[in-house]
């Protein structure tokens, strides 16, 4: 992701609503490599505390609506293909995704003392 980023620039402003979610996730997963491509790609991207900063809060909207997706509509099966992917590795690549979101959340939920109005989204639709 940060290679396209860094390829076309502010040009990818009106796509990031539709991957901002599962990019922030990669700085959650458990595969060190996805860690630390996620990190850099982020630090090449936005090089600033600040515009890291306000990458979560403009986007706070779309990262929870990824969260919601992952922790209420996907499955193991969904996010792999069964013909191609053996069960245990879809359940270990889903483990690995449901924990990132979860993580995710919990980064979204400790940036503001007081929870926003966002965060009822995803508590209601459980």
């Amino acid at each position: 992701m940060g290679s396209v980023a860094g390829v076309v620039g502010k040009r990818i402003a009106p796509y990031l609503p539709k991957v901002v979610g599962a990019w922030l996730a990669g700085l959650y997963d458990s595969d060190r490599p996805v860690h630390r491509s996620a990190l850099d790609s982020l630090t090449t991207v936005f090089s600033t505390e600040t515009k890291r900063n306000n990458l979560w809060k403009i986007y706070q909207g779309p990262i929870l609506d990824f969260v919601d997706d992952v922790l209420l509509h996907q499955k193991p099966l969904t996010l792999s293909d069964e013909r191609t992917v053996k069960r245990d590795d879809a359940e270990a690549k889903y483990a690995r995704v449901v924990g990132a979101a979860l993580l995710l959340f919990n980064r979204i939920l400790g940036k503001w003392a007081k929870p926003l109005p966002l965060h009822a989204r995803v508590f209601a639709s459980s």
